[in-house]
């Protein structure tokens, strides 16, 4: 088998206990292995470690659910609208699939916490046409993300201190991002 199928093997494996919801933290390189049926050296040797390869397997997972919500939002014509879906997608998204959600913000946020800002700053553009500078929309899209993304990294202790059941009531999920709307006076 050449190297770049073998890695794509163990890429595979692990995006597919992902997708199944599995806990792949508690997966050990041997296990991955087996599933993969390859050695588990490999996955050292490939990955370097295997934190490198639930990265790359988050990083694709991610990818897709955020092209999933990018797909369903598309067709709304009104971008504040749009923008609201998105990020309550994102909310439900997170919950749903906090192991995977956890990895990719953590992540993001240590490479500087761009990444989904970059992703809705041009729906911001569209809302504020000329009325705002570039500078400005990337601080509103973090004004809008970094709230939630601490709030989901921290759930339990926000949950009792919110008293709200964030984790499992899509209905208090939808009021956090509106009320993070209102307060950043995106929606009356």
């Amino acid at each position: 088998m050449k190297q770049s199928d073998v890695q794509k093997k163990i890429l595979d494996t692990v995006v597919t206990a992902m997708q199944e919801n599995q806990n792949i933290e508690k997966l050990t390189n041997r296990q991955i292995a087996e599933r993969a049926g390859v050695n588990s050296a490999l996955i050292n040797y490939y990955f370097k470690s295997k934190e490198n390869l639930l990265l790359e397997a988050v990083n694709i997972c991610m990818g897709n659910l955020f092209e999933d919500i990018i797909q369903r939002t598309s067709t709304e014509a009104d971008p504040l609208r749009r923008l609201k879906e998105m990020i309550q997608g994102i909310v439900s998204l997170g919950y749903k699939h906090y192991p995977l959600v956890k990895i990719s913000i953590l992540n993001e946020l240590s490479d500087g916490g761009i990444g989904t800002n970059k992703m809705i700053q041009p729906i911001l553009k569209e809302i504020f046409q000329t009325e705002k500078s570039e500078y400005e929309l990337k601080l509103i899209a973090a004004q809008l993300l970094l709230p939630l993304q601490v709030i989901f990294l921290n759930a339990d202790s926000y949950q009792n201190y919110l008293q709200k059941d964030l984790k499992s009531v899509e209905e208090e999920q939808e009021m956090l991002v509106e009320t993070i709307f209102k307060n950043l006076s995106l929606v009356q």
